[in-house]
């Protein structure tokens, strides 16, 4: 017969793994927690116009209750909307707001989850946090988990995540952040889903402050000696101190960088503040020398995510510097009306800004503003000859004859008009110059004052989809009337450099024309600084660090033979835009912690292809499969396998084709266990998605497909790696199909898949993100990504570690502003104990609702994970008799600094009643059926906290061992049963539970039999 009998487990503990604690100074402080243990917890639920509407909803929320079960850790709170509706709003206690101040730097977390009863969900919102203060209101919008499913939100309390009046709002500054803080008086959760009627949960509110200074810095921007490439940006000229202003750009940094000339023309780079007005395009600065500061005007908010707009600005600010440090002010005199596009100039004998040009409303600009020195009102100056409605312009000062002087594209031709502020009234005069260039828009324009020329140089532009490198001369004052005159093309690298929406500014120290940035005709954008001398009529490089290309899509793997960082292939922007022609890239670099290096060409260019890094050859080498190649208007997927031999002379050499077909987009690890390279998933030729697996072996160059009895959907973009401590490979989500993005997490043990996707959840969904195994800490990190097919995604940047039981957000401080979040390479770098983050995809926006643009990104960021608590093994769950003693662990390699909480359903064991709640092991000296239920641990670190796995417990009222089927009756079953056992020895029948299955327990079996049970 078979034996139905429940071994009694009397200790769970940890088997195996550790939890690395480490002590630092300072704390990050858990200001305030809502778990609703109890109750509501001060919480409430009020009613009014969302901040971030998607459509004209009357809220009726009706009803908010304690629900006691459900929740991912027990008690939660539930707001329920019977009519139509897109949001619950949960208002914070009085507790929670009080504490803002002291969270600054830290962070909000919160577990959300919305269930359809009936209507449509949409597709494309978030979440939002809502604090209302000093008489301001600051949103932070996070992506919307999936219906029905429990999300973990975090939301740092840094000025950078947060925007003013709207989630379509600008950025909020550091001024703006603290003081909506130090006076907050409101605070909000709201969740936008639901057309229809639905169900909205909000679980553990726990508010953070900051970390320690000893927790990890953030991701660190490290090949940051100049600025990175960019356009759209503008400069201006310190005429006080000789240095040159750079801010801004549609690449969305925040940073400022000073220019300082030098004789020789090379000049020095100095970064003076990391945050400023926003990540302002399309602005104009000017230098006010009455002032003695940079004025910026307008421009556009550009990475707006999630929205179809961008958004034009009024604002104006203004910079000063002492050479070290840079601070921004806004300005109180905004634009008369938003403006982008527009250009500006400071006229030196008027003592006066001059701007004209860019969009007012959504329509051109054709009036002049002008701010006089020392006013705090700009002047909107109408004419009745203006060169146009203009975005596409360029305009500069003639010093030596008081003129601002602007040029644009004609029917065919150029044109150019010059500022007569003096004539009653003021106006526009147009300069009829002889030879003038081919019509262009976006080109730079500066005054050369050099020798007495009195000329101005314009360089680069755009018409249509063709750029160019020419240089003209433009003399309004040449002896036989104004002329133009060709001058030399623009080079960089020795080689011709078309050059479009650059920025440009007269050196007068060197005597040059300086340009910086702007979208090259191979690569974009670009961060050389380029230098122009009409005397010698040549371009000379001044700053040229451009060796690795923006990309994205390139394959990444740590080369552990020489400690270096290998990156190759990948896809290369030509030209931003709705369709942006692409090249894909050849050339394979390797960075050393410190800099780029150029290794061999590989076989073919391609992209979409994981590279995967293999001990076992000799010597060491990568291996790439598949991918698409060519170029990316006539790519094709390939079923090619190329091999980079490693080591002092590294080299390329081509493997068979593949037999398991062309794909792209699929996901690859070596596994150590098996000594093979698996391969999964991605999309053939015709686009169909696929889910098979094969192996390689890298010895004998033999395929092998694998049928398992389970396997993830097919899909393309799913992450995947190594688990060296469990010796499984990992898979995390994908795109399942158009616009799905899936969130579950698989293993694959050499033979068969299983899902493993934990209860309480993990990561969003997303594609395209990566995975690397980080062995000093035993785990899986997982970051970026895309989670929306909307064409406004600006890609995810959060970082989450998979220790193979839960996964959870890791809390690095938010350090400077990332470019590139979509589509990078990443790879962790076991020498240095460090995650190295490699180019991708920086922003991809809608332009007023019509055309898209997106650009690459170049730069290289570092993160040094922050040593938060890591927890490798998790207590399990068991049940047990009345009165047996229990014990729930985590197994430490040291204690030192960290603090333990055991806690049951949620609420903190009170340590007075159990002195061994506030240690790394749990004892239950006589179990009774109160303390059945759900025990975690929470292990907390001067850096921030792990909850444990939780593990339930189960003490019935009654234990009997005459039960011994265990079919709630005591009767001549039970004795067949026990006798089975007893008979064959079965540890079972230990009853007495001395050690040994004897006479003993014949005796102890029959006294409870007898007894009729608990008695």
């Amino acid at each position: 017969m078979t034996l139905h009998r429940n071994t009694l487990s009397f200790t769970a503990l940890v088997v195996s793994g550790v939890l690395a604690c480490v002590q630092h100074s300072g704390a990050q402080t858990l200001l305030h927690e809502s778990n609703f243990s109890e109750g509501l917890d001060g919480w409430t639920v009020q009613e009014y116009n969302g901040f971030c509407p998607i459509g004209s909803f009357v809220r009726h929320v009706t009803n908010i209750s304690h629900e006691t079960t459900g929740g991912m850790t027990g008690p939660f709170m539930r707001a329920i909307e019977p009519a139509v509706g897109d949001g619950a709003y949960f208002k914070a206690p009085p507790g929670l707001v009080m504490m803002l101040p002291d969270a600054a730097g830290g962070w909000l977390t919160f577990e959300r989850r919305t269930q359809v009863i009936s209507g449509t969900p949409f597709g494309t919102v978030q979440d939002e946090v809502t604090i209302i203060g000093n008489g301001m209101t600051l949103v932070a919008a996070t992506p919307f988990p999936p219906l029905g499913a429990w999300r973990n939100r975090m939301v740092p309390m840094v000025h950078s995540a947060w925007r003013v009046g709207s989630c379509a709002g600008p950025i909020a500054t550091p001024a703006q952040f603290e003081g909506a803080l130090n006076s907050a008086s409101q605070l909000f959760i709201k969740c936008e889903q639901v057309y229809g009627l639905e169900l909205n949960d909000l679980d553990s509110v726990r508010l953070y402050g900051p970390p320690s200074d000893g927790c990890g810095l953030g991701w660190q921007w490290v090949d940051n000696d100049q600025p990175a490439g960019r356009w759209g940006h503008a400069v201006a000229l310190d005429t006080h101190r000789n240095v040159i202003v750079l801010y801004g750009g549609f690449t969305g940094e925040r940073d400022t960088w000073e220019y300082t000339p030098t004789p020789d023309g090379v000049g020095t780079w100095r970064r003076t503040a990391t945050e400023g007005p926003g990540p302002k395009a399309n602005h104009a600065m000017v230098y006010d020398r009455a002032r003695g500061r940079v004025v910026l005007l307008g421009g556009a908010y550009a990475p707006i995510a999630n929205f179809p707009e961008y958004l034009t600005s009024a604002e104006v600010w203004e910079y000063q510097s002492d050479g070290i440090v840079g601070t921004w002010t806004r300005s109180p005199d905004s634009l008369p009306q938003p403006r982008e596009s527009l250009k500006a100039v400071y006229d030196e004998q008027r003592n006066t800004i001059v701007a004209y040009g860019g969009t007012a409303s959504g329509t051109g600009a054709t009036d002049v503003l002008e701010r006089g020195s020392g006013s705090t009102q700009w002047v909107s100056i109408p004419t009745t000859i203006n060169p146009g409605p203009r975005l596409d312009h360029a305009m500069a000062y003639d010093s030596a004859r008081g003129k601002a002087v602007l040029v644009a594209p004609g029917e065919t031709h150029m044109a150019a008009y010059q500022w007569n502020p003096l004539a009653n009234p003021p106006e526009w005069e147009q300069i009829d110059a002889s030879s003038p260039p081919q019509s262009r828009g976006r080109a730079g324009l500066a005054f050369d004052t050099s020798g007495g020329r009195n000329v101005f140089i314009m360089c680069g532009g755009e018409f249509g989809s063709t750029n160019f490198n020419g240089t003209f001369e433009l003399n309004p004052a040449a002896s036989g009337g104004p002329a133009w005159r060709q001058r030399a093309g623009i080079t960089a690298a020795g080689q011709g450099a078309a050059r479009t929406r650059h920025a440009v500014s007269w050196d007068p120290v060197a005597n040059q024309v300086l340009l910086f940035g702007g979208i090259l005709g191979s690569v974009n954008p670009q961060r050389q600084v380029l230098g122009y001398s009409s005397s010698a009529n040549k371009w000379t490089d001044r700053w040229n660090t451009s060796t690795l290309t923006p990309r994205e899509f390139a394959g990444a793997a740590f080369d552990h033979t020489t400690g270096r960082v290998i990156i190759a292939g990948g896809g290369i922007v030509t030209r931003p835009g709705a369709s942006p022609a692409r090249q894909i890239a050849r050339a394979p670099f390797a960075w050393d912690g410190v800099a780029w290096s150029r290794l061999p060409d590989s076989p073919t260019s391609f992209w979409k292809a994981p590279m995967v890094y293999v001990p076992t050859t000799n010597p060491p080498s990568m291996f790439v499969y598949g991918g698409e190649r060519g170029g990316v208007l006539n790519s094709h997927v390939s079923d090619q396998v190329w091999r980079l031999d490693l080591g002092p002379a590294p080299a390329w050499s081509t493997v068979n084709q593949s037999p398991a077909g062309r794909r792209a987009q699929h996901a690859a690890a070596y596994h150590a266990g098996i000594g093979r390279v698996v391969f999964f998933g991605g999309r053939n030729e015709n686009t169909t998605l696929l889910n098979s697996t094969w192996t390689l072996d890298p010895l004998t160059e033999e395929w092998t497909q694998v049928f398992s009895t389970t396997t993830p959907s097919p899909r393309t973009g799913a992450s995947m790696a190594y688990d060296e401590r469990r010796g499984v490979v990992v898979l995390f989500g994908g795109l399942t199909s158009p616009g799905v993005y899936d969130d579950s997490t698989w293993e694959f043990d050499g033979s068969q898949w299983i899902n493993v996707t934990p209860p309480d959840g993990g990561p969003a969904p997303r594609a395209s993100a990566s995975m690397v195994y980080v062995n000093s800490r035993g785990t899986l990190v997982l970051s970026g990504g895309v989670g929306s097919s909307t064409t406004n995604s600006q890609g995810l940047d959060d970082v989450w570690e998979f220790d193979g039981r839960t996964w959870r957000r890791l809390l690095p401080t938010i350090g400077e502003h990332m470019i590139g979040k979509s589509y990078a390479s990443l790879v962790y770098d076991p020498v240095r104990d460090r995650l190295v983050r490699f180019g991708g995809t920086a922003i991809a926006f809608a332009q007023s609702g019509t055309s898209y643009h997106w650009y690459l990104s170049s730069q290289t960021w570092t993160l040094d994970l922050p040593p938060v608590p890591v927890i490798h093994g998790h207590p399990s769950s068991t049940d047990a008799c009345p009165g047996d003693e229990i014990e729930f662990s985590v197994a430490l390699a040291s204690d030192e600094g960290c603090t333990f909480e055991w806690r049951l359903d949620g609420a903190p064991i009170d340590t007075n009643l159990n002195p061994t709640a506030s240690l790394s092991t749990l004892v239950i000296a006589s179990a009774q059926p109160l303390d059945s239920g759900v025990y975690e641990c929470l292990v907390t670190n001067p850096c921030g906290s792990t909850l444990s796995a939780a593990a339930e417990l189960v003490v019935p009222d009654c234990c009997s061992p005459a039960d011994f089927n265990q079919d709630g009756g005591i009767d001549g079953a039970d004795v067949e049963a026990f006798f089975d056992a007893w008979g064959e020895g079965d540890p079972s029948a230990d009853v007495n539970r001395d050690g040994g299955v004897d006479g003993a327990d014949v005796a102890t079996f029959f006294d409870a039999w007898e007894n009729g049970g608990c008695g």
